[in-house]
């Protein structure tokens, strides 16, 4: 069978939606299938078309501009008028990329299995933002539609989607993974005898994932736990000066680490030498949390906001979620773990058991079994 995958992100991009693509797509070009995957360029150096070491075919086209925080480039859906194939997996919702996509896909007579990864939502442009969200959201309805196999992450996501609950009757819930093996190293010692914490943040540095919510409340913590308290912050993303000037301003920066991007074995270490993890998104663009997984892989307890598809995360490893947007309730969540070490221990045991049945290869069986029935 041959997959035609289409992204608006893929890596070396990083991100959540590019780690559940390449994941699947190596999985699934090993259990034989032929992936080609379609998908846009974000990151300087990027060859444009390349073969993996997996068989991988790769088309990668350049982002025109940029709308509203959404890149447009028209060449990545256009592919799917260029290739031979027999199922598109499409993975959405990106303005220009998923909509055409699934439409040419379903001009052709193809058969569409639509990944839906997040509704669409923007901080920026105030009113007209507002109004540019409501529109996609009637566009993401008719691909949705159209398409004939509907994927959501979480059941807590899609019964809360304006798209998704209207579809119950071709959604199927599956959610992304975690490498588990990766996270089994030992783990880090601190030689920390003074009992100092260390905080993680990972991911983009944008509006929606909170992280001046975050800073508010590691300022109210840092001031209360006599011991001492680091945070650091992995990611890039426009927000990052602004965030850096906050720190300075309310004086925690010399505490909070911000290291840009890293590479996947610096950042298992982060990992391994945090003690908790901390996800505090304000915004339906946080749909899953694949960081939640990797945290709770290496045997982390985690402390996310209280939404859709983050919460069904945290609540299968015993973690802590708390409402969002509220510095103090963030800061009092913290204080409590990190208090009460018979708590934290439980936590900890129990988030690395249920981090395993997210495994990969375990995620990708279940996708295997979705594009076999589609085929017949």
């Amino acid at each position: 069978m041959r997959i035609l995958v289409l992204s608006a992100c893929f890596p070396p991009s990083r991100g959540g939606v590019e780690r559940c693509v390449h994941e699947l797509t190596k999985r699934l070009a090993s259990k034989g299938y032929k992936m080609v995957v379609s998908t846009q360029v974000r990151t300087n150096g990027a060859p444009l078309e390349e073969k993996t070491s997996n068989g991988v075919e790769v088309f990668r086209f350049h982002v025109k501009s940029y709308l509203l925080e959404m890149p447009f480039g028209f060449g990545t859906a256009f592919e799917v008028l260029r290739q031979d194939f027999d199922v598109l997996h499409a993975h959405g919702m990106t303005p220009g990329v998923t909509d055409l996509g699934v439409f040419f896909a379903k001009l052709r007579g193809k058969r569409v299995v639509l990944t839906y990864h997040n509704d669409a939502e923007t901080f920026q442009n105030g009113v007209w933002g507002k109004i540019a969200t409501q529109l996609y959201v009637n566009l993401s309805i008719l691909v949705t539609a159209i398409s004939d196999v509907v994927i959501s992450s979480t059941e807590s996501y899609a019964s809360t989607s304006p798209t998704l609950s209207r579809f119950k009757q071709k959604l199927k819930i599956i959610p992304m993974g975690v490498d588990f093996k990766k996270f089994q190293k030992p783990l880090h010692n601190n030689n920390n005898s003074q009992n100092r914490k260390n905080l993680l943040f990972v991911g983009q540095i944008r509006k929606y994932k909170g992280i001046d919510t975050l800073i508010d409340a590691f300022k109210m913590v840092s001031s209360e736990y006599k011991n001492g308290i680091n945070l650091t912050i992995v990611g890039i993303g426009p927000e990052l000066d602004s965030l850096k000037a906050k720190a300075n301003d309310i004086g925690v920066n010399e505490s909070i680490l911000f290291t840009g991007g890293v590479s996947d074995e610096i950042l298992e270490e982060y990992y391994r030498s945090s003690d908790l993890l901390i996800l505090p998104s304000i915004g339906r663009r946080e749909a899953f949390g694949i960081v939640l997984l990797e945290a709770m892989s290496a045997g982390k307890p985690v402390i996310a906001s209280d939404i859709p598809g983050v919460s069904e995360i945290v609540n299968a490893g015993g973690g802590v979620l708390v409402e969002p947007g509220k510095p103090r309730a963030l800061a009092d969540a913290i204080l409590n773990l990190i208090k009460d070490e018979r708590k934290y221990q439980s936590i900890s045991e129990q988030s690395r058991r249920a981090a395993s049945a997210f495994d990969w290869d375990i995620i990708a069986d279940r996708y295997e079994k979705v594009f076999k029935k589609i085929a017949k």
